[in-house]
């Protein structure tokens, strides 16, 4: 920037426009270069397996566990996925119902325990008040972070450039 300040006022003689110009045009395609050999670099790390994000148990219902991937979730989430539970029954909130979710979550628990997880990730419909609020209830009390995902609605939102908010919410 220095140089660049003393090149458009003219100050130094010692400073040629032309190595100026020659260093500016080189360092922005060296910028460029760089930036793309990182990101191949990246990708064939994520693709080898040398770069892992969280462990995480992914909990949820069937529909919004069929829709994330796990390349996506490393991606978008940086967290990888150590074990999918699904809940049975979708938007049967019957008794019954209830005692398969509660169930579902309890064998979460057991399975991150088990695995090492280091957080529960929940697939969930955010519409979905009453089982957002029951799974909720249910791990208030785990010693692990619980982290609600998008639902498919949100991130088909979020696929658009317009929109940059691509994070998971806490509960």
């Amino acid at each position: 920037l220095l140089a660049l300040l003393a090149f458009l006022l003219r100050i130094g003689s010692e400073f040629s426009r032309g190595s100026i110009i020659c260093f500016a045009v080189l360092a922005l395609a060296s910028l460029f270069a760089s930036r793309n050999l990182m990101k191949a670099a990246l990708t064939w790390a994520v693709s080898e397996g040398r770069v892992k994000g969280r462990r995480v148990v992914l909990v949820g219902l069937r529909d919004e566990l069929a829709a994330i991937h796990k390349a996506d979730l490393l991606r978008r989430f940086g967290v990888t996925e150590v074990e999918r539970i699904a809940f049975p029954n979708h938007g049967n909130w019957s008794l019954s119902a209830n005692k398969g979710i509660l169930a579902s979550l309890d064998q979460a628990l057991v399975v991150a325990r088990d695995r090492g997880a280091e957080e529960i990730v929940l697939a969930l419909c955010w519409n979905d008040t009453r089982g957002v609020e029951l799974v909720r209830d249910r791990l208030r009390d785990s010693p692990l972070p619980v982290q609600l995902l998008p639902d498919q609605r949100v991130r088909y939102l979020t696929e658009n450039p317009a929109f940059s908010v691509s994070r998971s919410m806490s509960i």
